[in-house]
């Protein structure tokens, strides 16, 4: 009997071991779709909220209890900008690093709902009166 025991107690562990595996390349393989996906929705909400062209350098997406994401080189350029690439032509907003966090089912909803923002290196460029105006509420 203790033998059959033991044999048991061996299975119900090697099927927990491997609901876990199965979880975390589950989990693995979400976040290398997700990335990509949030990516391009936060670009395009942003270009739709400040209707110009936005840039973002890096962007990066992991769980750890709520969604975390993490961005560098965020520049959000002027309505009017000409062109971008032009020498002296800057961003009306420039974010050095960006970090927020939001959860998973959150991702399904349009708005999505943002519970916190932290912001590191934000410098602002306010065009010229009369230029344009920016709104950020």
């Amino acid at each position: 009997m203790p033998h059959n025991r033991r044999t048991r107690w061996w299975w119900v562990g090697l099927i927990v071991l491997l609901l876990l595996i199965g979880f975390g390349l589950t989990a693995k393989i979400l976040i290398a779709h997700a990335e990509p996906i949030l990516r391009s929705r936060v670009i395009s909400t942003l270009e739709s909220r400040f209707h110009s062209r936005v840039e973002l350098a890096s962007f990066h997406v992991w769980i750890a209890g709520p969604l975390e994401v993490s961005g560098e080189g965020l520049r959000i350029y002027g309505e009017t900008d000409p062109n971008i690439h032009q020498p002296g032509v800057q961003p009306i907003i420039e974010i050095g690093e960006f970090r927020f966090q939001t959860g998973l089912l959150s991702l399904s909803h349009s708005p999505m709902h943002v519970r916190s923002v932290q912001l590191k290196g934000l410098v602002l460029n306010i065009p010229r009166r009369g230029m344009f105006v920016v709104s950020l509420g």
